[in-house]
Protein backbone atom coordinates (compact mmCIF):
# COMPACT_ATOMS: atom_id res chain seq x y z
CA UNK A 1 0.00 0.00 0.00
CA UNK A 2 1.27 3.38 -1.19
CA UNK A 3 0.80 6.80 0.83
CA UNK A 4 0.98 10.29 -0.15
CA UNK A 5 2.57 13.44 1.59
CA UNK A 6 4.33 11.22 4.33
CA UNK A 7 6.42 13.36 5.98
CA UNK A 8 9.49 10.94 5.12
CA UNK A 9 8.43 10.94 2.03
CA UNK A 10 8.41 7.12 1.92
CA UNK A 11 5.87 6.19 -0.33
CA UNK A 12 5.57 2.72 1.36
CA UNK A 13 4.73 2.96 5.11
CA UNK A 14 1.60 1.00 6.07
CA UNK A 15 -0.04 1.38 8.96
CA UNK A 16 1.90 -1.33 10.35
CA UNK A 17 5.36 0.49 10.16
CA UNK A 18 3.30 3.68 11.71
CA UNK A 19 2.33 1.75 14.98
CA UNK A 20 5.93 0.42 15.41
CA UNK A 21 7.41 4.03 16.01
CA UNK A 22 4.21 6.03 17.43
CA UNK A 23 2.32 4.81 20.24
CA UNK A 24 -1.59 3.50 19.67
CA UNK A 25 -3.38 6.55 18.79
CA UNK A 26 -7.18 6.94 19.39
CA UNK A 27 -7.92 8.62 15.72
CA UNK A 28 -11.41 9.41 16.64
CA UNK A 29 -12.48 11.93 19.95
CA UNK A 30 -14.38 8.82 21.45
CA UNK A 31 -12.35 6.00 22.73
CA UNK A 32 -15.33 3.71 22.10
CA UNK A 33 -13.98 3.02 18.55
CA UNK A 34 -12.08 0.50 18.41
CA UNK A 35 -9.26 -0.34 15.09
CA UNK A 36 -8.01 -3.20 13.82
CA UNK A 37 -5.71 -3.19 10.86
CA UNK A 38 -6.17 -5.45 8.56
CA UNK A 39 -4.04 -6.81 5.46
CA UNK A 40 -6.81 -8.88 4.39
CA UNK A 41 -10.41 -9.99 5.19
CA UNK A 42 -8.97 -13.64 5.90
CA UNK A 43 -7.12 -12.10 8.83
CA UNK A 44 -10.25 -11.95 10.73
CA UNK A 45 -10.91 -15.68 10.00
CA UNK A 46 -9.06 -19.16 10.84
CA UNK A 47 -6.43 -20.53 8.32
CA UNK A 48 -8.11 -23.89 8.57
CA UNK A 49 -11.70 -23.59 7.71
CA UNK A 50 -11.80 -23.37 3.88
CA UNK A 51 -15.90 -22.31 4.18
CA UNK A 52 -16.91 -18.83 2.48
CA UNK A 53 -17.03 -16.08 5.25
CA UNK A 54 -20.44 -16.48 5.62
CA UNK A 55 -19.91 -19.82 8.15
CA UNK A 56 -16.03 -19.60 8.81
CA UNK A 57 -14.23 -19.74 12.15
CA UNK A 58 -13.04 -16.54 13.19
CA UNK A 59 -9.47 -16.55 13.80
CA UNK A 60 -7.90 -16.84 17.35
CA UNK A 61 -5.99 -13.96 17.28
CA UNK A 62 -8.66 -11.66 16.61
CA UNK A 63 -10.83 -13.08 19.68
CA UNK A 64 -7.95 -13.00 21.96
CA UNK A 65 -7.51 -9.25 20.29
CA UNK A 66 -10.98 -8.74 21.56
CA UNK A 67 -10.45 -10.22 24.81
CA UNK A 68 -7.82 -7.61 25.42
CA UNK A 69 -9.25 -4.78 24.68
CA UNK A 70 -11.22 -4.45 27.75
CA UNK A 71 -14.21 -3.87 26.04
CA UNK A 72 -16.92 -4.49 29.26
CA UNK A 73 -14.74 -1.25 30.70
CA UNK A 74 -15.89 0.99 27.95
CA UNK A 75 -19.41 2.90 28.78
CA UNK A 76 -21.15 3.52 25.87
CA UNK A 77 -21.84 1.58 22.50
CA UNK A 78 -18.83 1.10 20.91
CA UNK A 79 -18.00 0.81 16.68
CA UNK A 80 -15.57 -2.49 15.38
CA UNK A 81 -13.26 -0.53 12.42
CA UNK A 82 -11.86 -2.74 10.37
CA UNK A 83 -8.90 -1.17 8.74
CA UNK A 84 -7.85 -2.51 5.30
CA UNK A 85 -6.06 -0.88 2.10
CA UNK A 86 -8.61 0.97 -0.50
CA UNK A 87 -7.73 -0.86 -3.36
CA UNK A 88 -8.77 -4.43 -1.75
CA UNK A 89 -12.28 -3.87 -0.65
CA UNK A 90 -15.64 -5.12 -2.12
CA UNK A 91 -18.83 -4.12 -0.17
CA UNK A 92 -20.52 -7.25 -0.92
CA UNK A 93 -17.98 -9.22 1.18
CA UNK A 94 -17.79 -6.43 3.92
CA UNK A 95 -21.68 -7.12 4.27
CA UNK A 96 -21.06 -10.87 4.39
CA UNK A 97 -18.53 -10.12 7.55
CA UNK A 98 -20.74 -8.03 9.49
CA UNK A 99 -23.63 -10.66 9.28
CA UNK A 100 -21.37 -13.28 10.22
CA UNK A 101 -19.73 -11.11 13.17
CA UNK A 102 -23.29 -10.28 14.62
CA UNK A 103 -23.99 -13.64 14.54
CA UNK A 104 -21.20 -15.11 16.39
CA UNK A 105 -21.28 -12.21 18.68
CA UNK A 106 -24.95 -12.48 19.57
CA UNK A 107 -24.77 -16.66 19.51
CA UNK A 108 -21.38 -16.10 22.10
CA UNK A 109 -23.74 -13.74 24.52
CA UNK A 110 -26.62 -17.00 24.65
CA UNK A 111 -23.56 -19.13 25.36
CA UNK A 112 -21.66 -16.87 28.15
CA UNK A 113 -25.44 -16.48 29.55
CA UNK A 114 -26.08 -20.05 29.76
CA UNK A 115 -22.55 -20.60 31.48
CA UNK A 116 -22.24 -18.41 34.37
CA UNK A 117 -26.31 -19.45 35.13
CA UNK A 118 -25.03 -23.25 34.82
CA UNK A 119 -21.94 -22.37 37.60
CA UNK A 120 -23.76 -20.14 39.60
CA UNK A 121 -26.26 -22.23 40.20
CA UNK A 122 -23.74 -25.14 41.28
CA UNK A 123 -21.89 -22.81 43.35
CA UNK A 124 -25.14 -21.95 45.18
CA UNK A 125 -26.48 -25.54 45.67
CA UNK A 126 -23.47 -26.56 47.15
CA UNK A 127 -23.19 -23.76 49.31
CA UNK A 128 -26.58 -24.38 50.03
CA UNK A 129 -25.96 -27.87 50.79
CA UNK A 130 -22.90 -26.86 52.94
CA UNK A 131 -24.73 -24.81 55.11
CA UNK A 132 -27.80 -27.28 55.78
CA UNK A 133 -25.17 -29.66 56.95
CA UNK A 134 -23.61 -26.97 59.16
CA UNK A 135 -27.09 -26.26 60.54
CA UNK A 136 -27.62 -30.03 61.07
CA UNK A 137 -24.50 -29.82 63.07
CA UNK A 138 -25.46 -27.33 65.33
CA UNK A 139 -28.76 -28.97 65.67
CA UNK A 140 -27.78 -32.39 67.14
CA UNK A 141 -25.71 -30.18 69.36
CA UNK A 142 -28.27 -28.41 71.26
CA UNK A 143 -31.50 -30.79 71.39
CA UNK A 144 -32.24 -32.74 74.26
CA UNK A 145 -29.93 -35.87 74.94
CA UNK A 146 -32.41 -38.14 75.23
CA UNK A 147 -33.48 -37.43 71.60
CA UNK A 148 -29.74 -38.58 70.51
CA UNK A 149 -27.43 -40.62 72.35
CA UNK A 150 -24.35 -38.65 72.90
CA UNK A 151 -21.92 -41.48 70.40
CA UNK A 152 -24.85 -40.81 67.49
CA UNK A 153 -24.56 -36.77 67.98
CA UNK A 154 -20.71 -37.31 67.79
CA UNK A 155 -20.97 -39.23 64.61
CA UNK A 156 -23.47 -37.03 63.38
CA UNK A 157 -21.07 -34.14 63.82
CA UNK A 158 -17.89 -35.85 62.58
CA UNK A 159 -19.65 -37.01 59.32
CA UNK A 160 -21.44 -33.60 58.79
CA UNK A 161 -18.91 -31.07 59.79
CA UNK A 162 -16.47 -32.17 57.20
CA UNK A 163 -19.10 -32.05 54.37
CA UNK A 164 -20.83 -28.66 55.28
CA UNK A 165 -17.29 -26.46 55.79
CA UNK A 166 -16.48 -28.61 51.97
CA UNK A 167 -20.16 -27.27 50.73
CA UNK A 168 -19.59 -23.79 51.60
CA UNK A 169 -15.87 -23.19 50.88
CA UNK A 170 -16.38 -25.00 47.44
CA UNK A 171 -19.97 -23.45 46.90
CA UNK A 172 -18.08 -19.81 47.28
CA UNK A 173 -14.68 -20.94 44.93
CA UNK A 174 -17.20 -22.05 42.06
CA UNK A 175 -19.15 -18.84 42.61
CA UNK A 176 -16.20 -17.10 42.26
CA UNK A 177 -15.26 -18.80 39.28
CA UNK A 178 -17.50 -17.45 37.39
CA UNK A 179 -16.17 -14.04 36.94
CA UNK A 180 -14.56 -15.07 33.75
CA UNK A 181 -18.07 -16.13 32.21
CA UNK A 182 -19.16 -12.89 33.82
CA UNK A 183 -16.36 -10.84 32.09
CA UNK A 184 -17.51 -12.48 29.17
CA UNK A 185 -20.86 -12.01 29.13
CA UNK A 186 -20.19 -8.40 29.50
CA UNK A 187 -17.64 -8.17 26.42
CA UNK A 188 -20.68 -9.93 23.86
CA UNK A 189 -23.11 -7.67 25.33
CA UNK A 190 -21.01 -4.82 24.37
CA UNK A 191 -20.31 -6.82 20.65
CA UNK A 192 -23.78 -7.88 20.19
CA UNK A 193 -24.75 -4.17 19.97
CA UNK A 194 -21.28 -2.71 18.25
CA UNK A 195 -21.27 -0.99 15.08
CA UNK A 196 -19.48 -3.08 12.61
CA UNK A 197 -17.58 -0.54 10.05
CA UNK A 198 -14.81 -1.09 7.44
CA UNK A 199 -12.49 2.00 6.53
CA UNK A 200 -9.07 2.65 4.20
CA UNK A 201 -6.26 2.23 5.51
CA UNK A 202 -4.75 5.11 4.14
CA UNK A 203 -7.33 7.86 5.17
CA UNK A 204 -6.17 6.47 9.06
CA UNK A 205 -2.10 6.33 8.00
CA UNK A 206 -3.25 10.32 7.34
CA UNK A 207 -4.96 10.63 11.03
CA UNK A 208 -2.39 8.66 12.96
CA UNK A 209 0.54 11.25 11.16
CA UNK A 210 -1.88 14.31 11.71
CA UNK A 211 -2.44 13.15 15.04
CA UNK A 212 1.05 13.01 16.06
CA UNK A 213 2.38 15.76 14.76
CA UNK A 214 0.47 17.77 16.49
CA UNK A 215 0.74 16.26 19.64
CA UNK A 216 4.68 16.82 18.63
CA UNK A 217 3.93 20.37 18.31
CA UNK A 218 2.00 20.66 21.51
CA UNK A 219 5.08 18.98 23.18
CA UNK A 220 7.32 21.13 22.12
CA UNK A 221 5.33 24.82 23.05
CA UNK A 222 4.64 23.23 26.31
CA UNK A 223 8.62 22.30 26.87
CA UNK A 224 9.73 26.16 25.45
CA UNK A 225 6.94 27.62 28.15
CA UNK A 226 8.18 25.91 30.71
CA UNK A 227 12.14 26.97 29.64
Amino acid sequence: MEVDNLPSGDKKTTIYDLLQVIPFIQTDPSPNILDFALMSYDDLFSDFDPTDYSKRELSDDFLKELMRRNIEKLPKKITLRFLLPSDIRVPKIEQIIKNRLRHYFHEMLTLTKEQEKNIKREGSMLLAGGFIFLIGVYYVNTVDVGIFPESIKLALEVLFTPFGWFGMWEGLNIIRSARKETRQKKIFEKLSTASIVFADQEEVIKEIITISEEKEKKAVVENGKKN
